[in-house]
Order: structure tokens, then C-alpha cells, then sequence
């Protein structure tokens, strides 16, 4: 091809050129986590006269996110007359983007009965879905109500808190003192046991060493982890999925400790939810329309 060009342009023969676009897609089965076909285009562009808008505030000076932010809402309620707040018109795709809070519980005890009765609501509001898995800390209470409410989910326990709860227990040195380091060594190598075979082999290398008979970590093990040990070990875990850590809705819960109820650390049970419902909650369910547009852009 090449060649044939340099004769043609010594011949001083005239070129036709057309450009050709190439691509490879995978499989229609593979694309789980976002939107396909006309649908994956569709996103609702910002009004023209916001970007207007946008564009004077940033000539005159104006750089602080936030105050723009507000700016923008009380010109979009005043000038534009549009109140509508949530967008219900807008449906974000179910896509893994974080983290995001469906809901609130509030209890006066933490039992199973109570979290079970708030999941039922939850789940009465949400009919089609049907959760395969869950990740709690270990908690039974958490546990036995997910499994209550929702048929056929497999509840874990997260990684990053098992670890977490043995490491609290073996620096208490009433439970145990010297040999801290390989109770712990021999801990991890029961859960991270990549087959079968080898976590029966890390049970028993556990259960025949010359400190752990009669001593507080057989107890320990034995009545709190081994009966769940299906929960916990990585052998048991579904192959693709990340049970390592839930620190993403521990940070959800600290944002709501520290960010939203801190000016209200006094305020009565009413005030607590008005803040979660008029500010906290909107304002993940927005966080979370971001960025499923988002990553409609990026397919």
C-alpha cells in the first residue's frame, strides 16, 4: 500500500482518501456493570443557560466550589422557576460505584429483632432485589437478621475486621502473652488457606501446638470463629468477590458523625432524622447519580 501511494504521487495522480474507524467489543454477556445499546448515550446534559451562568461567576472571579454551587441553586429556583430537587426522571444504572447508604436504623437495642423489622422495610421497598451475599463485622445479630430477611443470602464476615478482632484480643495480655505473634501467624494461615486441604492442615498445626491445649485461644477459637469458620476463610468465599474490607461504610457512618450531626450533637431524635433525610441521604443519592454519569462517559 504504501508503495503504491509514492508511485501515485510521483505520477502526480490524484489521491482518494477515507478514514476507517476499527474497534474490537467483547461479548454482549460481558457487559454486567453498565447500561448497552441507544440507552448508554442517554444523560441529561446541563442546561445551557447554567453553563452561561457558570462562565460569568468564573470571570468575576469567583473560584470557591461551593459558593458557586450555591449560587447556582437559588438561580435555578428563582430565575429558571424549577423547585424539582430530586430528578425522579433521571433512572442511574446499577453499576458498582462505591459504597452508597440505602438506609438508616435507628434502634433503641441492637438485636435481632430490630434490625430484622427495619430490613423488612427496606426490603419491602425494594421487591426485586434479591442479595446473593453480605459482609458484616461479626456480628450475629447482623447476621442472623440479613439472613432472616433475605432467602439464600450467604453472609461474610469482612476481612480487614477479623483481622481487626484477633489483634485486639491477643495484645490484651490476659489472654495471651509470648507467643502472640504465631497465635496470630497461625490464625491468618487458617483463614487465607487457599484450598481445602491446607486450611484442615492449619486447623490441625493450630490445634497440636503445645501452647493452645488448655489455654484461653482454644477457647477462643473454638466457640467464637471455628463454628462460623464457612463465614471467614478464603477457601469458603465465592471466587471474584471482595470480602477484605468494609471500611467504605465505615467512613459513610463517620461522615455522618462527624460532617452532619456534629452542629447537632444536642439535638432531639426528630432532629437527628431530619438531617439524615433532608441532607444526608440526598446528598449520597446525588453523589451516587454522579457517578453512574460518569461512568456512562467513560463507555
Amino acid at each position: 500500500m504504501a508503495n503504491l501511494m509514492k508511485s501515485k504521487i510521483k505520477k502526480g495522480e490524484e489521491l482518494a482518501g477515507q478514514i476507517v474507524y476499527r474497534y474490537n467489543l467483547p461479548d454482549q454477556e460481558r457487559h454486567k456493570n453498565h447500561v448497552c445499546g441507544a440507552a448508554a448515550a442517554c444523560t441529561e446534559a446541563i442546561d445551557p443557560q447554567l453553563k452561561v451562568k457558570i462562565k460569568e461567576l468564573v470571570f468575576q472571579g469567583q473560584r470557591n466550589l461551593a459558593v458557586i454551587a450555591t449560587i447556582l441553586e437559588q438561580y435555578v429556583v428563582g430565575e429558571l422557576g424549577e423547585t424539582d430537587r430530586m430528578r425522579n426522571r433521571f433512572f442511574p444504572i446499577k453499576t458498582n460505584v462505591g459504597y452508597q447508604p440505602v438506609a438508616v436504623i435507628i434502634t433503641q437495642y441492637e438485636t435481632k429483632e430490630a434490625i430484622l423489622e427495619a430490613l423488612i422495610v427496606v426490603k419491602e421497598w425494594n421487591p426485586e432485589i434479591v442479595p446473593k451475599f453480605g459482609m458484616v463485622d461479626f456480628a450475629m445479630e447482623e447476621i442472623l437478621a440479613l439472613e432472616l430477611a433475605f432467602s439464600g443470602i450467604k453472609v461474610f464476615i469482612c476481612t480487614f475486621h477479623r483481622e481487626q478482632a484477633w489483634t485486639r484480643w491477643t495484645s490484651k495480655a490476659v489472654n495471651i502473652s509470648e507467643p502472640r505473634a504465631e497465635a496470630l501467624e497461625k490464625l491468618r494461615a487458617i483463614g487465607n488457606a487457599s484450598n481445602f486441604q491446607e486450611l484442615e492442615g492449619a486447623i490441625e498445626n493450630l490445634q497440636k501446638w503445645d501452647y493452645y491445649e488448655g489455654s484461653p485461644l482454644k477457647l477462643y477459637f473454638e466457640r467464637t470463629w471455628l463454628p462460623e469458620i464457612e463465614r471467614w476463610t478464603l477457601v469458603n468465599k465465592p471466587p471474584g468477590l471482595l470480602f477484605h474490607t468494609n471500611n467504605g461504610v465505615e467512613r459513610i457512618n463517620e461522615e455522618l458523625k462527624y460532617r452532619y450531626l456534629m452542629e447537632n450533637k444536642n439535638c432531639s431524635l426528630s432532629g437527628v432524622m431530619n438531617v439524615v433525610v433532608t441532607e444526608f441521604l440526598p446528598d449520597h443519592y446525588k453523589l451516587y447519580i454522579t457517578k453512574n454519569v460518569k461512568m456512562l462517559n467513560l463507555h
